[in-house]
């Protein structure tokens, strides 16, 4: 069996469909997954064992008019290359009426969600199969639940299962704690006063600190937070991939809510993240080693330079304590 999914949408929406993949990969062993997504992010579905082809296509041209997005070229090329495979489900989750068009043009089954943040979604007639989404659950489980309805089996991890292989990226560990403070949304960042004293306070406790930044906007304001503090490593622009390496080697990681908190959630290293007023519950993110801190605007205590050193503190010991209980019962077993 073969699928197409189709996601358009930010690096955060492009990892959170990963779990999926894992569920569909343990319910249909023989599943074969090919993915269009934004050429920006065009690495990490590649990084999935279920994921075959990887399509790419530059977010200006979902951008332009329906019409002329229709008679353009390189859509037409993307649309040949497709069919050079027998897809038996389409699945869309970017959610529109082009990615819904486009979804109709293979002879395949197309599944979406027909709701959506309890709206309709007009342009969901077009697919054959069409489901809403549970309000109440994360976006990550609408997205396995659709999975799931759509091919007809039933889910058996509890919790998701991002199934990215750390080795992949590195087999070094560093020992260090990775701050990921930058985000386009300037409200969601932390303010940089009190991340230079964090930064300071850390180093002066003998951690190794890098920090990691994805948009320029965000690495102008990174550098601008590391300024003048010494032993402090503010990383240069990075592939994803290289963004990866350096969170796979930490051993522990700080961010707020931005798009490389998805990504820590799916490399399962120890992360704490701050979610700010704005920031929603149901589309933050999640995994089995990341912790979310809800920040109230009226405590600034929340997110104190001292709590937050307080809680990596206890998040590295914690780690530090699961891998000797491992490494005894191991050396036990051998013995």
């Amino acid at each position: 069996m073969r699928i197409l999914v189709l996601n358009a949408g930010s690096l955060a929406d492009v990892v959170q469909m990963l779990p999926a993949f894992s569920d569909a990969k343990q319910a249909l062993p023989h599943i074969v997954i090919d993915t269009l997504v934004d050429e920006r992010w065009a690495e990490v579905p590649s990084w999935h064992p279920a994921v075959d082809k990887v399509y790419a296509l530059p977010i200006k041209q979902w951008r332009r008019g329906f019409i002329s997005l229709m008679a353009s070229d390189e859509l037409k090329r993307l649309r040949l290359q497709l069919r050079k495979y027998s897809y038996d489900w389409v699945v869309d989750l970017h959610g529109n009426w082009l990615s819904a068009w486009f979804s109709r043009s293979f002879n395949a089954n197309c599944v979406g969600f027909s709701r959506l943040n309890n709206q309709k979604k007009a342009f969901s007639l077009l697919y054959n199969q069409r489901f809403p989404a549970d309000a109440q659950l994360h976006r990550v489980e609408q997205i396995r639940r659709l999975f799931a309805q759509g091919m007809n089996y039933s889910l058996k991890f509890p919790i998701c299962q991002y199934a990215l292989d750390s080795k992949r990226f590195s087999h070094a560990y560093d020992e260090s704690v990775v701050l990921c403070f930058g985000c386009r949304h300037v409200k969601r960042r932390y303010p940089i006063e009190l991340g230079r004293e964090l930064i300071q306070s850390l180093v002066n406790s003998g951690l190794r600190v890098k920090l990691l930044w994805r948009d320029v906007q965000s690495g102008d304001y990174i550098k601008g937070m590391a300024e003048g503090i010494p032993g402090v490593e503010t990383m240069p622009k990075l592939k994803l991939s290289g963004i990866a390496a350096v969170m796979v080697q930490a051993k522990a990681i700080l961010t707020v809510d931005n798009d490389l908190s998805h990504l820590a959630a799916a490399l399962e290293t120890p992360t704490i993240c701050l979610l700010s007023v704005g920031s929603d519950r149901q589309t933050s993110a999640i995994g089995s080693k990341i912790t979310q801190l809800k920040i109230e605007a009226s405590n600034q205590e929340d997110y104190s330079p001292s709590r937050l050193q307080q809680l990596l503190d206890e998040l590295i010991h914690q780690q530090s304590s699961m891998k000797f209980s491992r490494h005894s019962l191991a050396h036990k077993n051998s013995a």
